[in-house]
């Protein structure tokens, strides 16, 4: 009780009401079962993260106490409050909450893939729902040439300050290095957005447990750029279909077997439809 009557006080400073608080942790707490039913995931309301807002821009969830940080600057943010709560599905789905936060990279990265999963997902869910509004924001298209770019300065940034750090020579130097370390792992983790972005909402949807998959199994599944060699055999394909059916039609039509002779179409499109064909077959089962 006292801890609440403090909270409220710096709330209070921060120009932040009672009626403030109500509202984001109603959003969060919506976004959290929009979220869930979405993967089938039944999460008993006692089990919801505490909602605290903190001073800044940057949000948090941390694992350790169940307790979700939203920013002050954040407030109204469908795709920060996606983002956490994409934090904590994955903690709830692999029974890690309460338990100390991950250090392994693998993992560190199916956590930055998922919670850009959520705020996919999100964004297409919340349509026609009280939430709707949260998420009409246009966000960056982290697989797109723009998205890349700025992933890439984020990562010359990071590389710039561990050598900067290391050549630090002060009683804060380990404080230095910590925090360009930081902003490594930062650069490291958040490459995962590029990849989720190269999947549409129905396509995350399709992997009903991608919440509770262990770290190698996501990196395995999703963590390579392959969506644009599919999407143009795919788009291939379709184009040379219709020729070749036209040309097995006229073929049976006029010879009264479907078998080819020694023309230039059969010689040409039979063996690109046959290419293109194991090409997207490999593709598909790829995703298996």
């Amino acid at each position: 009780m006292i801890g609440a009557i403090k909270r409220y006080e710096i709330y209070k400073r921060m120009g932040i009401s009672k009626k403030d608080v109500k509202r984001v942790t109603t959003d969060v707490n919506e976004v959290i079962k929009l979220l869930s039913q979405a993967y089938n995931t039944d999460i008993p309301e006692e089990k919801f993260p505490e909602v605290i807002i903190v001073p800044g821009e940057s949000s948090s969830y941390d694992r350790t106490r169940n307790v979700m940080n939203i920013a002050k600057e954040s407030i109204g943010n469908g795709e920060s409050y996606a983002a956490e709560v994409g934090h904590f599905l994955r903690d709830f789905s692999t029974e890690s909450i309460y338990k100390p936060a991950p250090k392994n990279i693998d993992e560190l990265k199916a956590h930055e893939f998922l919670d850009r999963t959520a705020y996919i997902v999100m964004k297409d869910k919340s349509r026609g729902t009280i939430l709707e509004t949260l998420f009409e924001k246009k966000s960056r298209d982290y697989s797109s040439k723009e998205g890349r770019n700025f992933l890439a300065a984020l990562g010359q940034r990071a590389r710039k300050l561990f050598i900067e750090a290391k050549e630090v020579n002060s009683p804060d130097k380990d404080f230095i290095m910590g925090g360009a370390e930081n902003e490594k792992l930062h650069f490291k983790t958040h490459v995962a957005y590029s990849f989720a972005d190269q999947y549409s909402a129905t396509e995350l949807l399709d992997e009903k447990d991608i919440y509770s998959l262990p770290a190698n199994e996501i990196k395995r599944k999703f963590f390579h750029k392959r969506k644009k060699l599919e999407n143009l055999v795919n788009a291939a394909f379709l184009f040379v279909l219709p020729f070749f059916i036209v040309y097995l039609v006229v073929s049976a039509k006029l010879t009264g077997s479907v078998i080819g002779h020694n023309n230039i179409v059969g010689n040409i499109i039979f063996p690109i439809f046959f290419i293109l064909l194991i090409l997207t077959l490999y593709l598909k089962l790829k995703k298996l």
